[in-house]
């Protein structure tokens, strides 16, 4: 029950953030004036908001695309990022051997002028994964390097060369793309005659309409807000739970061994009616031929119970009930029945 609390209050945490997030991205749409394109470039500072922020949409002007160097997508803008890793013990190490980014240069008009977009920092764009693949370096690969015969890797159409010397033998290969969509909505910072990335937050390009963007982050804003709130409420319930049923049980656990320890001291006082006779390992005991079947089998489930409601560290003490009178047994083994009901419940057949 502890581990699900875990789990359930770290993604209720992560819903929140999240959450958080999307609330933070629907206020920047709502504060940030929404100009015309040609205003945003004529005019600059003059129509943008506090520190700057203007927003506008319009048809994409492009003269020269990209070419996404692994997939050949033409793109607006592109992230290629290379992680390599290798064994090292027993851990795993990984590093980032190719973490690329560009931007083409292109414009947003809707009818009034073009405005720039400086997108060449990245942001919070419509991405999309383009490439993805996972490639092992050959074990001779070091060598084949040493004397000019290495070869790169392969990811698609983009040739990747592993440094020398490197430890990496592990490679994954990440493409993602702003495709060259016909109309964008832009958020950001004024720069002259361009929008461009604000430095104390991130550059918004989408493909959805300014009203479409500020319904659809209002509605994720919620949901995760009142999501996250719910499965970290229970998971924090799961916890304290967890925390009494825990308490509890320890608690349960170390009476039952006291009592053990206490029944079976008691017992080496008392005058045995049957000679010993050596436990077995499941603790079923051979009657003794001066004791009746029916108080050696007594005996033995008192054992079996005691060793379950007590553990390894008392079996020593529970195996002296194998000396005991028939009387002291039956007690026993009804306080046993009773702390394993209590604390080792799957264990009470051990009793029977």
């Amino acid at each position: 029950m502890g581990f699900v609390a875990t789990i359930l209050s770290a993604l209720g945490v992560i819903g929140l953030i999240w959450g958080l997030m999307q609330k933070f991205k629907a206020g920047r749409l709502a504060k940030a004036p929404f100009v015309k394109t040609g205003d945003a470039a004529s005019r600059g500072a003059a129509v943008a908001g506090p520190r700057g922020a203007v927003s506008a949409e319009g048809n994409v002007a492009c003269g020269a695309p990209l070419t996404a160097p692994a997939s050949g997508t033409p793109c607006l803008y592109y992230e290629l990022k290379v992680e390599g890793s290798w064994k090292d013990g027993d851990s795993t190490k990984s590093k980032d051997y190719v973490d690329e980014k560009q931007a083409a240069i292109f414009a947003v008009d809707d009818g009034s002028g073009p405005v720039d977009v400086l997108a060449s920092g990245g942001g919070d764009f419509d991405m999309e994964e383009t490439f993805s693949e996972t490639k092992k370096e050959g074990f001779l690969a070091d060598l084949k390097g040493a004397i000019g015969k290495g070869k790169p890797i392969m990811f698609g159409q983009y040739a990747f060369e592993n440094p020398p010397m490197s430890k990496a033998n592990k490679f994954k290969c990440t493409e993602r793309v702003l495709k060259v969509h016909p109309r964008l909505y832009v958020l950001g910072k004024s720069e002259g005659r361009a929008i461009g990335s604000p430095s104390w937050t991130s550059l918004i390009l989408s493909q959805k309409s300014r009203d479409q963007l500020m319904g659809a982050t209002a509605k994720a804003a919620k949901g995760f807000l009142i999501g996250g709130a719910a499965v970290l409420g229970v998971g924090v319930i799961l916890g304290v739970i967890s925390l009494f049923v825990g308490s509890d049980s320890a608690a349960d656990a170390r009476a039952a061994e006291a009592a053990a320890a206490t029944v079976t001291a008691k017992l080496l006082d008392e005058p045995a009616t049957r000679p010993p006779s050596a436990p077995t390992d499941n603790a079923e005991a051979s009657p003794g031929k001066a004791a009746p079947a029916s108080a050696s089998t007594i005996c033995a489930r008192a054992v079996r119970c005691c060793r379950a409601a007590s553990g390894r560290r008392a079996r020593a003490s529970c195996d002296a009930l194998l000396h005991a009178p028939e009387a002291t047994c039956t007690r026993s083994l009804a306080s046993f029945k009773r702390a394993v009901a209590a604390t080792r419940p799957r264990r009470l057949a051990a009793c029977r």
